[in-house]
């Protein structure tokens, strides 16, 4: 990667508090470009080009699209996964998954998305207002929407976000971590164990689950997680600098 600085996220700037991991790449267009498809003229990046123009797309188009920021944020609900742990006896992840991309033009990424979608033969609906466009589909019984407008595209996966408080979650995890992690230019990634045994812990009531079932299964679940593993939090980030980039990382274990 070169010393030129990336975009910076829009998602990390306005989303929901207490994401349990996060992740953003943050590099010049092309570069984006680069790292998705193949260096130019190289066999892979001809590959590619060729193959999306038989299928009728054009591939050009939509690595010119690319902005070069993609920002993806993880999210841990409690009571979806207690009310399932309950009901099926096993653990099984709930949450939400929102990730997003900078946009420079939407109709190559629209045409893109309707053509995956009918190739795979998903049901989707499809909602249009002025120059929003919102795909709806369920996936693994999970519900999915894809939201793209002119500035970007985003996607929505498993559990509805509510009763969270939303902020500038980017400037959140750079006061935390330091280095300008998360912000323009940068390969950020964080892992917060903490965060989910926090989520574990303090659900205090969950519709249908009788109490004493929850707090059994809160200590449970609380006293498997900390057989797995003694992981508090992780962080990675990159940023290119003159002459090569800047690799940082720190790992938090917690204390048995």
């Amino acid at each position: 990667l070169g010393a030129t600085r990336g975009p910076g996220s829009a998602l990390l700037g306005r989303a929901a508090a207490g994401p349990v991991a996060a992740a953003q790449l943050s590099v010049p267009p092309e570069e984006l470009a680069r790292l998705v498809f193949g260096s130019p003229g190289s066999p892979r990046r001809q590959k590619t080009l060729e193959r999306w123009r038989t299928q009728g797309l054009d591939a050009e188009a939509l690595l010119k699209a690319l902005r070069g920021d993609v920002a993806m944020l993880v999210y841990f609900d409690a009571a979806a996964f207690f009310q399932s742990f309950i009901r099926d006896q096993r653990p099984a992840p709930k949450g939400t998954v929102v990730m997003e991309a900078g946009l420079t033009s939407v109709a190559p990424v629209l045409q893109l998305v309707q053509k995956q979608l009918q190739d795979n033969a998903l049901v989707f609906q499809k909602e249009a207002q002025g120059s929003t466009t919102r795909f709806r589909t369920r996936l693994l019984e999970q519900p999915v929407s894809l939201t793209l407008t002119p500035e970007r595209a985003t996607l929505e996966a498993g559990e509805v976000l509510s009763g969270r408080e939303t902020g500038d979650v980017g400037a959140t995890l750079r006061t935390r971590f330091g280095a300008e992690a998360f912000g323009p230019g940068h390969l950020s990634l964080m892992v917060d164990l903490g965060r989910l045994r926090s989520d574990l812990a303090s659900a205090r009531s969950v519709p249908g689950v009788p109490q004493g079932q929850l707090l059994a299964s809160q200590v449970f679940v609380g006293a498997l997680l900390e057989r797995l593993t003694p992981l508090e939090y992780g962080f990675l980030d990159f940023a290119p600098a003159d002459g090569g980039g800047r690799l940082q990382g720190r790992v938090v274990l917690r204390e048995r």
